[in-house]
């Protein structure tokens, strides 16, 4: 069971975080951003359970209403995106990493993120992550240490990072119903990801 929870001043009672968990999630203190810290150990905060869902696509399409909503009306919440992200299974914790996804969690991760464009105010925090920095394109993990040369040519193939390749960014636009102009800030390192997805110029091994 899913569900959709708000965090709330424990001094005013106003709401300053909205989520979606199952769980104890509501409840815990793991994983939070520096400003919802800051909140809680300052003020303290309140839990609220607002809605349950069976299904969790359900349960992110409300976090991101409740999360509409509640800026529309002047309140300050201190999520760093418009929600919808969190798709469970997609656990960073270290029994996870190295390992591939399942065809399953892949899928969840799609539909989670298909056609979803990022807010003004995410693209705002993104630009000032990286004002000051240097960007540099990586390198997908099954190319590295190999000789390699971009495939010549206007419409360049590539490929995403679940490895599916592309003969154009146009075509993956069309096929995974996202915007051309932001596949394209991918590869040319202006973004880290678009709808869930990291791209690359398909490169080829030379002599």
């Amino acid at each position: 069971m899913f569900y959709v929870y708000i965090h709330c001043r424990a001094d005013t009672g106003e709401p300053f975080y909205v989520g979606k968990g199952k769980g104890k999630r509501a409840y815990s203190k793991s994983g939070r951003n520096f400003l919802w810290k800051h909140i809680v150990e300052t003020q303290g905060y309140k839990i609220k359970i607002i809605s349950y869902f069976s299904d969790e696509l359900e349960a992110l399409k409300e976090e991101v209403k409740v999360i509409k909503e509640l800026r529309g009306t002047g309140v300050n919440l201190v999520n760093k995106t418009s929600g919808g992200q969190g798709v469970s299974g997609l656990s960073k914790i270290p029994w996870n990493k190295g390992k591939p996804w399942s065809q399953d969690i892949k899928d969840k991760f799609s539909r989670a993120h298909k056609g979803k464009k990022l807010s003004d105010e995410h693209k705002k925090n993104i630009g000032r992550f990286w004002k000051g920095r240097k960007r540099k394109q990586s390198t997908p993990a099954w190319n590295k240490g190999k000789k390699t040369g971009l495939v010549p040519g206007n419409a360049r193939p590539i490929v995403d990072n679940f490895g599916v390749e592309y003969t154009s960014a146009q075509e993956a636009a069309r096929k995974l119903n996202l915007v051309r102009s932001d596949i394209c800030a991918c590869l040319n390192g202006r973004q880290k990801t678009t709808g869930g997805y990291t791209f690359y110029y398909l490169v080829k091994e030379v002599a």
